[in-house]
């Protein structure tokens, strides 16, 4: 009770004290609504733990938040007590460790060390934050009621908690993370850090220590050439799992991708890993073709059959509906593409009136963080390229 009274009162007092004439990053005043959304964020970041990673899902409105990177430490010093104690009584035979943090996230700490001579990293839950996060889950209706647009948020807040608890299950993110080894161990665009089994437990994760650049850096200081060739790593990485291994990896932030001196991908944290069922995987691989091809009335019949939209929807919202999507998907059906910040505005402008008669249908909440966490990284990156190649290429594979 203590905790969600601070949080609202912080929360009021962000908003009160925000700026009435807050404008994003293009000299543009920001709707109110997005000026809500930055405070509450701010003020969900500011508490660390499943809150980050609370900010970040409620980020998915707001293509310039920062809150897709390194997060605030939910209980570090009790967590390096705790990996301590975890080394001590281990009989891992490590050859050094680091006691200091290397890395935060939102549901634990990392630590460098040496194992049979190489390099490893120990991923270690926050302590005390599977408590917690009961608690904070029980903020998620009122937070989302308060900030989404669609109608019914019913069954997707049930796929949200869902995929929250199964984030704190280290075993569960250990198979992920084997099984996306494994599809991508011989790619030479991919790499997957390998877990080590032995160093694993219920609350601590080992694997091997790759080297690469911070993705905010490496915008910063590299070339075009090198951006274009992460960031279509990046979208084969994403768009291949989808539509090819029925796999949608929703993690899709800053602290997540690595660059290696190639200027191609690594890929952290799989804890938040989605098996798209067989029904929903073919709507949406039809749903793209339909884009594709301009075919409206098939495009319609799959949203009705999805549940996004009903059949008595207004006229408005049913065209609305239809210019929304083709906007979400220009660049994937366009002979060549650029990311630009004008163009992001526009994918991410909405008709919230018009979008109250949808339904955001279970398990498909996460998709969202394609279009607000996925095409935010590529703008920065200035993406370039011809992705109606790469998509029709993943298509002809798609049996």
């Amino acid at each position: 009770m203590l905790r969600s009274s601070s949080i609202c009162a912080s929360f009021l007092y962000n908003y009160l004290m925000s700026d009435s004439d807050c404008k994003d990053e293009n000299g543009q005043p920001l709707d109110k609504s997005v000026q809500k959304l930055r405070c509450l964020t701010d003020t969900l970041e500011s508490y660390g733990g499943v809150l980050s990673k609370l900010s970040q899902m409620l980020s998915l409105n707001d293509q310039n938040s920062a809150v897709f990177s390194d997060c605030k430490p939910f209980s570090k010093e009790k967590t390096i007590s705790y990996f301590k104690n975890f080394i001590d009584d281990s009989e891992l035979q490590l050859q050094s460790v680091n006691f200091d943090v290397y890395k935060s996230g939102s549901v634990g700490q990392v630590h460098k060390a040496m194992y049979k001579g190489k390099d490893v990293v120990f991923k270690v839950q926050y302590v005390g934050l599977a408590e917690q996060t009961r608690t904070d889950l029980n903020m998620l209706d009122t937070i989302t009621s308060y900030l989404y647009y669609f109608a019914d948020m019913k069954h997707a807040m049930i796929d949200i908690k869902t995929k929250m608890y199964e984030e704190l299950d280290y075993k569960m993110e250990a198979t992920n993370q084997k099984r996306m080894y494994r599809l991508y161990k011989d790619s030479d665009f991919i790499e997957i850090p390998k877990i080590i089994s032995k160093l694993c437990t219920d609350t601590v994760l080992g694997m091997y220590f790759v080297k690469g650049r911070c993705l905010r850096d490496f915008i910063d200081d590299s070339t075009q050439e090198q951006r274009n060739k992460f960031g279509m790593c990046a979208v084969k990485f994403v768009f291949e799992n989808i539509y090819k291994h029925g796999i949608l990896y929703s993690d899709v932030h800053y602290g997540n991708f690595l660059v290696k001196d190639d200027s191609t991908l690594c890929v952290l944290d799989f804890g938040c890993l989605h098996d798209i069922n067989e029904t929903l995987l073919n709507h949406i691989r039809d749903l793209h073709r339909s884009i594709r091809s301009g075919d409206k009335d098939k495009f319609y019949r799959i949203v009705e059959e999805m549940g996004i939209i009903k059949k008595d929807i207004s006229e408005s919202s049913r065209k609305y509906i239809y210019d929304y999507f083709c906007i979400q998907y220009e660049p994937w059906t366009s002979e060549e593409f650029e990311f630009t910040d004008e163009w992001l505005d526009m994918a991410t402008d909405k008709e919230t009136d018009l979008m109250k008669e949808w339904t955001l249908p279970q398990d498909m909440v996460y998709f969202n963080k394609i279009p607000y966490g996925m095409y935010h990284i590529l703008t920065k990156l200035k993406l370039k390229g011809r992705f109606l190649e790469v998509f029709d290429a993943i298509f002809e594979k798609i049996v």
